[in-house]
């Protein structure tokens, strides 16, 4: 069947290939769940220097290129995928399997052009030779690499049989250079003999090599598992104690939340007496000096001053009976009753009595609003005492400048800007007076926090405590010295 010149010739060849094929098909098998990706490339290595030697022993009825040149590139193959599957065991970098097939096809049609050339039994068998010691030494390196990390006794095995395999092929590949005799390994001669009995041995032991390599490292895992799970008890031991520790800690942090919480509402307490203060100070300060207005009206017999002056009083007292109102729903509940607000139907009443006051105070206020209409979500006692006290703000700024300003002017600006996704109610109250300190600007919405020296500190901090339960906020800053310095405030809700 093999076309051999003696029987025996074709039983060996045959035992060899069965040896070589059955081995690692029964490590593979007896593997089981050890396999893992690496082992496969492994086992693949091998399944390619099966083929080379099936091709090897059916040399004789098969054209030599096939034999040979595909044969002997499935040895190479096989070098190739073990020395990945080993360099993975200590290496998480990528593979070049790119790289790696160039290589291999460049090889396998340098070594077709030397059989073509009739060279196979001489420079073929040294360039063959050169290439396996070079893919044997470099898997040597990297077992021995391995070896350390895992403390592997079964890469003993391993490096011996390619240490076995690399001087057999150094052995033959001298023997051609130097005696002009290269060694055939159906000679049957007692070196050839000698090399087929090497081969075979060194093909046995890489398996059985592999094979206990695996088996050791499974095990490391399973040691590795048991480890980890004995120090998962004890410190699932150690977690129960401190979990203990954390309870006793969670319970005194409670009760000193508890203590902090008492504090808080005093603390609050203080801030929304003092806020009512403050929300009434001011148009009761306004009231007396209508009534003042209303008097001297009275004396001159303006009678038409004094009608005006007594709607005047009249809406001042009416805005301190709601602001009351509000500033009780707040304290009680924490929450305000919110409507849909037109800002024009707002602002609108309110300007006249504000311009009136900055009037009397030597001080222009200018007002400036969006064509558009636009609505808010708020509620509308607090809008309006918002808005007053931002300018009573700005022209009681005015009192503390030492040098007499010969303009004087507050600018309202009422607008709808894109913020985002969602249009937002933009409201400006800008003046040329003293602006605030670096100091002031950090903490100005914090409570107790004042420019005024009759000023109670808690304006802006109200306000800003309002808008957020509205969903808005508030920006304070200086204007710049070009625009003639001052203070800048922003009011920003989004629309309805």
């Amino acid at each position: 069947m093999l076309n051999t010149n003696h029987p025996a010739v074709a039983l060996v060849l045959l035992v060899g290939l069965t040896i070589i094929a059955i081995v690692p098909l029964l490590a593979w098998i007896t593997l089981g769940s050890g396999r893992d990706k690496k082992a496969n490339l492994w086992f693949l290595g091998l399944v390619f220097y099966v083929i080379n030697v099936a091709l090897f022993v059916f040399q004789f009825i098969l054209p030599e290129w096939l034999a040979f040149g595909v044969g002997n590139t499935g040895s190479v193959l096989m070098m190739i995928f073990m020395i990945e599957s080993i360099r993975q065991e200590i290496s998480d970098t990528r593979t070049q399997w790119e790289w790696i097939s160039i290589s291999t096809v460049i090889w396998f049609c340098f070594y077709l052009l030397l059989i073509h050339a009739g060279y196979r039994s001489s420079w073929g068998i040294v360039f063959m030779g050169i290439t396996m010691v070079v893919l044997q030494i470099k898997i040597i390196f990297l077992l021995l690499k391995v070896k350390e990390v895992y403390k592997s006794r079964s890469c003993l095995i391993l490096i011996f049989s390619f240490a076995l395999a690399i001087s057999t092929n150094l052995v033959r590949g001298a023997s051609g250079l130097f005696q002009n005799t290269f060694i055939d390994l159906l000679d049957f001669s007692a070196t050839s003999n000698f090399f087929f009995i090497s081969i075979l041995i060194a093909s046995i032991l890489v398996n059985f090599g592999y094979w206990g390599f695996v088996l050791e490292k499974v095990e490391a895992a399973k040691n590795k598992e048991t480890e980890k799970a004995k120090e998962q008890e004890l410190s699932s031991v150690a977690f129960k104690e401190y979990s203990e520790e954390l309870q006793d800690l969670i319970k005194q942090r409670d009760q000193m939340l508890l203590l902090v919480s008492k504090f808080s509402a005093a603390s609050s307490l203080a801030v929304f007496n003092t806020a009512i203060i403050h929300e009434l100070s001011q148009p009761i300060q306004s009231l007396s000096l209508c009534l003042e207005g209303l008097e001297l009206n009275i004396q001159q017999g303006n009678w038409k001053e004094t009608a005006r002056q007594t709607d005047n009083a009249k809406q001042l007292t009416q805005k301190m009976g709601a602001t009351l109102h509000s500033l009780r729903s707040l304290i009680q509940t924490q929450k305000t009753d919110l409507e849909i607000l037109e800002i024009s139907k707002v602002l609108g009443p309110l300007m006249p009595i504000m311009q009136a006051e900055c009037k009397r105070n030597g001080i222009e206020l200018t007002f400036s609003k969006s064509t558009e209409e636009i609505y808010i979500k708020a509620n509308k006692v607090l809008l309006e005492r918002i808005v007053m006290n931002l300018v009573a703000n700005s022209m009681e700024a005015f009192k503390s400048i030492e040098r007499p300003l010969t303009e004087k002017f507050i600018q309202v600006k009422s607008a709808l800007i894109q913020e985002g996704v969602k249009p937002t109610w933009h409201l400006i109250v800008e003046d040329n007076a003293s602006g605030f300190t670096d100091d002031i600007l950090k903490t100005i919405t914090d409570p107790f926090i004042t420019t005024k020296l009759t000023g109670l500190g808690v304006g802006l901090s109200f306000a800003n405590l309002i808008l957020r339960l509205w969903e808005g906020h508030m920006h304070a800053r200086n204007r710049s010295t070009e625009d003639g310095g001052g203070a800048l405030v922003s009011v920003h809700i989004p629309q309805a």
